[in-house]
């Protein structure tokens, strides 16, 4: 399960791209929070909160946000927005969630154990990072466990192979990767073997001595 945060946010009231601009120069991060039947509502948060949030949290966490006082909402950062170049936080979007509620939602896949095939020289290779489930907001596993002791080398596990915790629907492909052990390619450069340079040298033209006689009765 998730764990469940505190946050603080304020009722922004000026919008647009100024206003915005202004926010985050003044350390303060625009954000919208929308769904469970009302209005969005705009609002903003200091960017140090945010940001030792998602330093600690992950995405599927659950957050108490409170508007102001004495007003709290269950949300999930639903989406962050980073300057491509800056990496500094733009925007967010919150979504508010309740009991009830039912999303769709990326969890990260964490390997655990020392892949057998290891030992003869295979590679570990973990092909899928997060796998889309649908499940009750207030059920989200932080993350899905999967043991990869058991894997020799040309082995791997599926999506369809990973355990998943009750009330939870995988979206994911069940025939993707999720990890496999293989040998590591590598590339050398081969000598010619003897001979081999006798046998690249440049052919005979078949038909030269033949052309040379034709050559011969046309000057007859």
């Amino acid at each position: 399960m998730s764990s469940e945060i505190t946050l603080s946010v304020q009722p922004r009231t000026g919008t647009g791209r100024k206003a915005a601009k202004r926010l985050r120069r003044d350390g303060v991060v625009p954000a919208v929070l929308y769904g469970g039947e009302q209005d969005p509502m705009p609002v903003q948060i200091a960017e140090r909160d945010i940001e030792d949030l998602l330093r600690h949290h992950s995405l599927t966490s659950i957050i108490s946000l409170e508007v102001k006082e004495g007003e709290s909402s269950k949300v999930l950062v639903r989406e962050v927005l980073r300057h491509p170049l800056t990496e500094k936080l733009v925007h967010l979007d919150l979504l508010r969630v309740s009991e009830r509620s039912r999303v769709t939602i990326d969890v990260p896949i964490v390997l655990v154990g020392h892949a057998a095939g290891i030992e003869d020289g295979g590679v570990l290779d973990q092909v899928q990072h997060t796998v889309s489930i649908e499940c009750a907001a207030m059920s989200i596993p932080e993350h899905i466990t999967v043991d990869v002791s058991a894997l020799e080398i040309g082995d791997n596990i599926s999506v369809s192979d990973l355990v998943i915790p009750e009330g939870v629907r995988m979206l994911t492909d069940p025939d993707a990767t999720v990890a496999t052990v293989s040998i590591p390619q590598e590339i050398t450069e081969e000598e010619p073997a003897e001979g081999e340079e006798e046998e690249r040298a440049e052919p005979e033209l078949i038909g030269h001595e033949d052309d040379d006689e034709d050559d011969d009765e046309d000057e007859k």
